[in-house]
């Protein structure tokens, strides 16, 4: 079977943001709600999700959920709410499917055009390609830190 650069992507987006679902149900209470690097260990998952529609929308496209503000998933401000953990994997699903939908849409000739809403969010040209790249390796960034603060518990689940 044939594979294209979009099955690549897709897979190492499914395992690195799968592995932040897994996070999300080995967290232990009193972690979902401590500080590290400055935010909430869960509005850091909030973030990485939510996030997602930066790389995979267009231009002025709306938001693919609304439950948290803009500045609350851009780590401007603290979350006030806490969610509860099937909150985060609702929108863990939801987020997904917004980015398995940018994969279908996408060709190889879209691979080196502008990704017109990933370029108006950071102020200079991104291309698609530097869109899906970046957004795997977030995902597996946000990985690194939800396991190092697993591990400092003793929960040993995630590489």
């Amino acid at each position: 079977m044939a594979h294209d650069i979009f099955d690549i992507f897709r897979k190492r987006f499914d395992f690195a943001y799968g592995l932040l679902e897994k996070a999300v149900e080995l967290t232990p209470d009193a972690l979902w709600e401590k500080r590290i690097g400055g935010f909430y260990y869960w509005q850091q998952l909030v973030h990485t999700y939510g996030v997602i529609d930066s790389f995979c929308k267009e231009a002025d496209a709306p938001p693919t959920q609304t439950r948290y503000s803009a500045d609350i998933i851009r780590l401007v401000k603290d979350g006030e709410t806490v969610p509860t953990k099937a909150d985060v994997l609702d929108l863990a699903r939801q987020m997904s499917a917004t980015a398995h939908a940018y994969f279908e849409r996408l060709t190889a000739e879209d691979l080196f055009a502008i990704n017109s809403g990933r370029t108006q969010r950071m102020g200079h040209d991104v291309t698609h390609l530097e869109a899906l790249i970046t957004l795997v390796a977030h995902g597996m960034y946000h990985v690194g830190i939800c396991s190092m603060e697993l591990r400092d518990l003793g929960i040993n689940d995630l590489p």
